[in-house]
């Protein structure tokens, strides 16, 4: 009778495990635990291990009354035990399919989760992991512009996106967020080797929800172009500003701050538009066509000392330029702003993403352009 009830608490035990994978979708509670415990009733069906001994002398001396000193088969441990691992290999396989996506809030709260149920394009095996900066950067940083605040922010990324490789080391991985790009592309500078299966997009103006970057390699999409010649740029300047228009016109209003020291680049597709990128294959198209743009203009001009990167995208685009941005022996110092479209300077600030100040504030100088314009 003890077997029994002993069965029932382990019973009632591994389903509240499993009812808490699947409504809290609490993945910490591990596998290791069913095969665990499923591998010691399994031992423990036969006996103890002084069982296990005698039995053992028994069949070496061909004596059967060894046999009548042992405990009789557990077959409720048994059965019990072969159970909980079959769950630990099905939970194993289980969170193998799912895709544990990084998101990225900083201007306000959207999550998947809301979305999945009414929208049949999203997999309901998605498991969030999410970035929240709102608070800090909207009622601080933005507002002040400090370098408390902001290292809060910075800290908080690094030590976040660390946390998801760790969580996020089998299985697929996805990518979504909408926040300041400079931050988006910090973030991606500590994604280095890490590879997304899969990229979500909000729909703001058509269809009100995410979307999914398509998988096709033959996609009919608009080419990433560079208006100026790198040959002719001025070899007098050391800095070199690379205007990015993929979701808007970046004009030349917008970037009067740089006139004076920057050779300006401009790149993008002929008509900018919300949601241009809808492929992976788009995407990363792009994103080896600017670094392709940077490491010419660095080889040809060896005198550039910095790279400015202004840039209307969609967030999938930064994530995988941070990916990029790293590499301290074949690009100069990258710097990303963040645009402000009612502020008096329209980048005002931005970050370094590489080199030995990585992650270190820039915040522009009214004063000083103002002398300059």
């Amino acid at each position: 009778m003890i077997y029994w009830i002993i069965g029932i608490i382990i019973v009632v035990f591994a389903l509240i495990m499993l009812w808490k994978i699947f409504k809290k979708k609490d993945e910490n509670i591990s596998n290791i635990a069913f095969f665990t415990l499923g591998s010691t009733l399994l031992l423990n069906a036969g006996g103890d291990k002084l069982d296990w001994i005698l039995k053992c002398l028994a069949i070496a001396n061909d004596r059967d009354y060894a046999f009548e000193m042992t405990q009789d088969f557990k077959w409720q441990y048994f059965i019990l035990g072969i159970i909980l691992i079959i769950i630990s290999i099905w939970l194993t396989c289980y969170k193998r399919k799912n895709v544990k996506i990084l998101n990225i809030n900083g201007y306000f709260k959207r999550n998947l989760d809301e979305y999945i149920e009414k929208n049949k394009d999203l997999s309901k095996n998605i498991r969030e992991y999410e970035i929240n900066i709102i608070d800090i950067y909207k009622r601080l940083f933005k507002v002040n512009l400090d370098n408390d605040s902001y290292q809060c922010i910075i800290g908080k990324i690094q030590e976040d996106v660390n946390a998801f490789k760790n969580l996020s080391e089998s299985g697929k991985k996805g990518y979504t967020g909408i926040a300041p790009i400079p931050f988006i592309m910090y973030a991606g500078t500590f994604l280095e080797r890490q590879k997304f299966d899969e990229y979500y997009e909000f729909d703001k103006k058509e269809k009100q929800t995410y979307y999914k970057l398509e998988d096709k390699k033959i996609k009919i999409y608009p080419k990433l172009r560079v208006e100026q010649e790198i040959k002719d740029l001025d070899k007098s300047k050391r800095d070199v500003v690379i205007a990015i228009s993929i979701t808007s016109k970046i004009t030349k209003e917008q970037l009067i701050q740089f006139n004076e020291k920057c050779n300006i680049v401009n790149i993008g597709i002929e008509h900018p538009c919300d949601n241009a990128i809808k492929s992976k294959k788009q995407l990363i198209e792009y994103t080896n066509k600017i670094f392709d743009i940077i490491q010419n203009i660095f080889e040809m001009h060896g005198q550039i000392e910095n790279v400015h990167i202004v840039c209307s995208s969609q967030s999938c685009l930064a994530i995988e330029m941070g990916k990029r941005s790293i590499d301290d022996t074949r690009l100069p110092q990258i710097i990303i702003y963040q645009f402000e479209a009612q502020g008096e300077v329209r980048y005002p600030w931005g970050i370094k993403l590489n080199g030995k100040e990585k992650g270190k504030l820039i915040v522009v100088d009214k004063e000083a352009i103002e002398k300059n314009v």
